[in-house]
């Protein structure tokens, strides 16, 4: 009954939008950036290059949340429930997303918004919901490769004209400074976010945390663990978070920042291995309910033949795999090839390819 309600409040809401938008005149220099709650790294790619290079747009982040801007409060925030909110999606041409249209929700996409989605990473595993028409709430997709654009294709039921490859911003952060050094001994371990129960980190047959510790500390390398953002309460984390070497992360973590810095990423399935490819990174896979996840969830390719680093279900071969990062004899000679085909552009431009296309559509 709520869900009816709910459905029938929006629908009376896009009838009032639509009819008010016949009222409000159109500005084709505003750009209206979606955040839920917090900046990613797409996000700030974007703001930083509007700041430096479009003194002839306005651009106004929309957000469903408070956001902590840092250093963009040159910026203009409006919240998405409010009537300067609704007067902002009315009033613009121009209409950036990372998800979906819960990005923009309440509000829904009027005839004459181009509402182009960037995501918010190349995936591996299976997503999206297989339609078989295109989705309605958005125009276009950035992906980075032909191989990417057919798993949106797939997933989403995107036609081929909709899906543009160019990169997305963030690709810009990676490729800028390549190749990249490490500058402290750290290790980021990003695991993805499961339904079906709390993750479980270095879950090793022979699993001994108080050793593993100790290797840590006796290499002076900190494992920062970011949670994903829907696994914040993971009962999980709480024993490791007593480990010295080890630093429980959230919020204001930058994730390219962070792996450039690092000596390697710890990851299960996870699109970040495609960040730490860019940059030519060390990977190590802990995929400890392989079997279920693929059986639940799946890949769009064979994850076992394709995983760009070793797959670990031991500590003691996850410690070798580490001491072989610290004395450099970790292989990445097939690096480039998987590089290759995910990275069409492997430059620094692809958010101003994205202010090229919104300027002609």
């Amino acid at each position: 009954m709520k869900q009816i309600v709910f459905r029938g409040l929006q629908n009376l809401l896009f009838w009032f939008s639509s009819l008010l938008s016949r009222f409000v005149k159109k500005d084709n220099s505003l750009v209206v950036l979606c955040v839920a709650k917090i900046l990613t790294e797409n996000h700030k790619v974007i703001l930083d290059y509007y700041l430096k290079n479009k003194p002839d747009l306005e651009l106004v982040i929309l957000s469903r949340g408070f956001v902590n801007l840092d250093s963009y409060s040159q910026i203009k925030v409006v919240r998405t429930f409010s009537l300067s909110g609704l007067a902002y999606f009315l009033k613009t041409k121009k209409i950036l997303i990372s998800h979906g249209d819960f990005d923009h929700k309440p509000h829904k996409k009027q005839p004459y918004h181009t509402i182009v989605n960037f995501w918010h990473g190349i995936p591996i595993k299976n997503i999206g919901v297989g339609l078989k028409q295109s989705i309605e709430y958005m125009d276009f997709m950035l992906v980075s490769s032909d191989i990417e654009k057919e798993v949106m294709k797939r997933s989403y039921g995107l036609r081929e004209e909709q899906i543009l490859v160019m990169g997305v911003p963030k690709n810009d952060a990676l490729f800028e400074h390549r190749p990249v050094t490490e500058s402290e001994k750290s290790l980021v371990y990003l695991p993805t976010y499961r339904d079906s129960a709390p993750t479980r980190f270095f879950e090793f047959s022979d699993q001994d945390l108080v050793r593993l510790d100790s290797y840590f500390k006796s290499n002076n390398i900190v494992v920062k663990i970011k949670p994903h953002p829907n696994d914040l309460n993971n009962p999980n984390l709480d024993g490791l978070a007593k480990l010295n070497s080890v630093q429980i992360v959230s919020g204001k973590f930058d994730i390219q920042t962070e792996l450039k810095k690092s000596l390697g990423l710890i990851t299960d399935y996870s699109g970040v291995l495609y960040d730490a490819l860019a940059i030519d990174l060390p990977m190590l896979f802990l995929p400890y309910d392989f079997e279920e996840y693929n059986r639940t969830v799946g890949f769009h390719r064979d994850y076992k033949s394709f995983i760009p680093g070793p797959i670990i279900s031991s500590q003691v071969d996850f410690i070798a795999a580490i001491n072989s990062i610290l004395d450099k004899s970790f292989s990445k000679d097939h690096y480039p090839k998987i590089r290759d085909e995910y990275y069409h552009f492997q430059d620094s431009n692809a958010t101003s390819r994205l202010f090229d296309f919104l300027a002609v559509n």
